[in-house]
């Protein structure tokens, strides 16, 4: 599907209905885009699959590099997410969902924006050297593949099948314009055609239910994937979403220009 770089919102979110028509309809379906802009929170089109009884798979890769390859120096390839989700019935749906480098490079403008130092293993600096300062992304430096050569694997994976695999541009390439594309491979399974979707949900539950019963180590809690961002958007629902100062008063500047009125 060529997204003829439009809002990448809105490609994702026709992919991932057209995945899921398809697989209903023949069991299994997959479906390519290129020439898409940003999409967003990958987490949210595998989980809308989830929501409608499919299983869903997304393999996303990011044309702009700003991480390195296990081994290796310099930026070489984007954060390239990877999510899935699988249908349930009383549990929240399970959702991976997740950049395949330690930390996606807006939690470093968190902790900018904040004036917070981060964990020496997120990023190394211009010259390669490890250093909690997350200004140093920015200034040349790049982050660091998640679980050294295994989360290199499927970074390296992501780009294979969400670029190459769809014909959009590789984080390799040197012709980086237009900025920020992601090429996106979607899969989608109709549980009808393997166990039943009834089947498939209470089976999930039933595996979910015994993971969250194993004892956890010390201090810890057993979680399963999609839990602590279940819980977060229940606080937020809740209690509001906190915003650094220097970012908010960014977004009170911008509104000013725009002649936008921000009360409170």
């Amino acid at each position: 599907m060529d997204g003829h770089w439009a809002p990448g919102q809105i490609t994702a979110r026709f992919l991932i209905e057209l995945a899921v028509e398809k697989a209903k309809k023949q069991a299994v379906s997959a479906i390519g885009a290129y020439n898409c802009s940003h999409i967003g929170r990958v987490g949210y089109y595998t989980n809308w699959a989830a929501q409608r009884g499919v299983v869903a798979m997304m393999f996303v890769n990011v044309g702009s590099p700003s991480v390195t390859v296990y081994g290796g120096e310099g930026r070489v390839f984007g954060t390239n997410p990877f999510s899935a989700a699988v249908p349930t019935r009383e549990a929240k749906p399970y959702l991976l969902d997740y950049a395949t480098s330690v930390v996606a490079a807006g939690k470093l403008s968190i902790a900018r924006a904040r004036h917070e130092r981060i964990p020496a293993n997120w990023t190394r600096d211009k010259d390669g050297n490890p250093t909690d300062d997350p200004a140093a992304y920015r200034e040349g430096g790049w982050l660091l593949p998640f679980g050294e050569h295994k989360g290199y694997c499927l970074q390296l994976l992501m780009e294979l099948l969400g670029a190459v695999l769809t014909g959009s541009r590789t984080g390799t390439d040197p012709n980086r314009d237009p900025p920020s594309p992601n090429g996106v491979l979607a899969v989608a399974i109709d549980p009808e055609a393997f166990v039943g979707l009834d089947e498939l949900r209470r089976e999930a539950d039933a595996v979910i239910s015994q993971v969250k019963q194993v004892k956890p180590e010390p201090g810890r809690r057993v979680l399963v994937p999609g839990e602590p961002e279940w819980e977060s958007k229940e606080l937020r629902l809740k209690e509001g979403i906190p915003i650094p100062e220097e970012t908010w008063k960014q977004i009170v500047n911008l509104a000013e220009e725009l002649g936008v009125v921000v009360e409170g």
